[in-house]
């Protein structure tokens, strides 16, 4: 929550454990529902230190290209997970990003990355109401890439979350080009499942795709450039149309 007084009133109806954090005070405040004895004493509790988890920077004079990242587990921090910045030619590779803030694998700008054979978890948010999350920091990504062009993210899974995969970060004037999304699992997303709002973005593919559940398995709204292919995907389970 936002403010405390929406925290002690639950006014988003989230109806279940949740937090607020005061930033004059640096005190944390967390509610306990449905999990037994309420007592936080009687809990065990991870709370995130550090934002992002690994960054990749290549703005300005850094260089962050060129890297093989490979096998690492992230756990638990208070945005990304993994975050490349105007990194080129970096590929992720067989890791495990879990408990993340906002994006699991976060790529913005620079060219020819590569995401695969990583599994990204995120809280099973989709029990809970969808107006309690949607536009709040419980809105998070799996894998989002955006402002980039070049990039291939293949053969991940994605459990949880709000959206599993998104291109183009969904904001008016955002872009992702040349990208391809194939053989990657997604199941259980409070959202969307391939989140392809890529505005001017233009030559993507996604093909390959398992989506389990979730509310719109695809989400094409709007692409105002393109060309956007999506074909040879499987979707099942879903609670609303098959394609947005």
């Amino acid at each position: 929550y936002n403010d405390f007084t929406a925290f002690q009133t639950d006014s988003r109806g989230v109806n279940t454990s949740n937090w607020y954090f005061n930033p004059s005070t640096y005190q944390l405040y967390v509610k306990l529902v449905n999990v037994g004895n309420p007592d936080p004493s009687t809990h065990q509790m991870t709370v995130a230190r550090r934002n992002p988890g690994f960054l990749f920077n290549g703005y300005g004079s850094l260089n962050a290209d060129y890297i093989i990242f490979k096998g690492i587990n992230v756990l638990n921090h208070q945005q990304y997970g993994i975050q490349l910045s105007q990194a080129n030619n970096v590929v992720i590779d067989s890791c495990t990003v879990r408990g993340y803030g906002a994006m699991g694998i976060y790529s913005v700008g620079g060219s020819n990355s590569t995401i695969q054979n990583c599994r990204v978890v995120d809280s099973n948010i989709r029990l809970l109401p969808w107006n309690a999350l949607k536009y709040y920091k419980q809105e998070t990504t799996g894998i989002l890439a955006k402002e980039s062009s070049g990039v291939v993210i293949r053969n991940n899974i994605i459990e949880g979350g709000m959206d599993a995969i998104g291109l183009g970060g969904g904001s008016s004037g955002t872009w992702q080009d040349d990208t391809d999304i194939y053989d990657n699992s997604i199941s259980e997303t409070g959202d969307d499942g391939l989140s392809l709002d890529i505005f001017n973005g233009k030559n993507v593919r996604a093909w390959g795709n398992t989506i389990a559940g979730g509310l719109t398995p695809i989400s094409a709204a709007p692409v105002q450039a393109g060309p956007l292919y999506v074909f040879r995907n499987v979707i099942f389970g879903r609670l609303n149309a098959a394609l947005k």
